[in-house]
């Protein structure tokens, strides 16, 4: 009898560990942001202090769609990750020397080009390509010619198959790579469970999303590539699961009080203020190690396989 529940319990340790060596998925936590950033294509360090994190920035840690042999993306390639009650923000850090020429034109599928993917499933049974089970967004720091940021845009392509004019997008673009400020909108999600979408996320502590990263880069035109952190091209059941969480990322705004009256017997006394010091310039490459430097610090992610 002994030895037939040593074998069970055994039969059944395996099975564990086999069933977790299968999942390789990945598990962050997004933390809750103490104020909503300024959405202005500049990744504030205090803004976006302790939010998720996710690199890019290690080539040989990523996988790719299509070879990309001179794909790398430098230090400080960053995916950002916080929310609020009204939105989930992503930040975007994407060093990268060869920048595309020129990027899908407005109004319609933008999943070519230099930009940032984010493809979302309702369950590890989800089916890859259907509206009801599978979101695939993107986001472009630009699109058509001229690398112009005014351009930026997004676009979803199973559940809403259109341009989603409700998303928050700002960019800014230099020699060095691009960076974009991302705000989607709690309501969109809600929008998507009335077209069909199976969960209706909510911003809420504890709320589970299943979501594929992607970087797209293009260096020359005809040489596209995408990259990814999981094991396997969009497969629900590898794909990494975020978790709102209550903690907090970022900073609260500081409310300056106002000065006290000056009492009536006595003369206020004149203060000749020193004079403002310009702030020294900083290229979009410092500014995003700074960021990275303040997520590092006290990243809200535990990621375990």
């Amino acid at each position: 009898m002994k030895k037939t529940l040593s074998i069970l319990v055994a039969a059944v340790m395996l099975l564990g560990m086999m069933a977790m060596g299968a999942s390789a998925q990945s598990f962050y936590d997004i933390p809750m942001a103490v104020a909503a950033p300024t959405l202005d294509g500049v990744l504030d360090p205090a803004e976006w202090a302790n939010a998720a994190m996710i690199s890019f920035e290690n080539a040989d840690e990523l996988n790719w769609v299509v070879d990309a042999a001179d794909s790398k993306f430098g230090p400080g390639s960053t995916l950002l990750f916080m929310w609020d009650a009204d939105y989930l923000y992503v930040g975007a850090a994407i060093r990268d020397l060869t920048v595309a020429a020129s990027n899908p034109e407005a109004g319609g599928a933008l999943n070519a080009g230099d930009g940032v993917q984010l493809c979302f499933f309702s369950s590890d049974s989800a089916a890859n390509g259907q509206g009801d089970t599978n979101m695939f967004w993107d986001f472009l720091p630009w699109t058509g010619e001229g690398r112009n940021p005014a351009t930026a845009e997004s676009y979803e392509h199973f559940n809403f198959a259109d341009t989603t004019t409700n998303v928050k997008l700002v960019s800014s673009i230099d020699d060095k790579g691009y960076a974009m400020e991302i705000a989607i909108p709690w309501s969109d999600f809600a929008a998507a469970a009335d077209n069909g979408y199976e969960v209706k996320y909510e911003p809420v502590a504890g709320t589970k999303i299943i979501m594929e990263c992607v970087v797209m880069d293009q260096d020359e035109a005809g040489q596209q590539s995408l990259a990814y952190l999981t094991d396997e091209w969009c497969v629900p059941a590898t794909t990494d699961v975020f978790t709102l969480s209550a903690a907090t990322a970022g900073t609260a705004p500081v409310v300056e009080e106002a000065p006290a009256d000056a009492p009536a017997d006595e003369a206020p006394v004149d203060v000749i203020a020193p004079a403002p010091v310009a702030p020294a310039t900083a290229d979009a490459g410092i500014v995003v190690a700074a960021v990275v430097m303040a997520a590092a610090a006290a990243v809200v992610v535990s990621k375990k396989h």
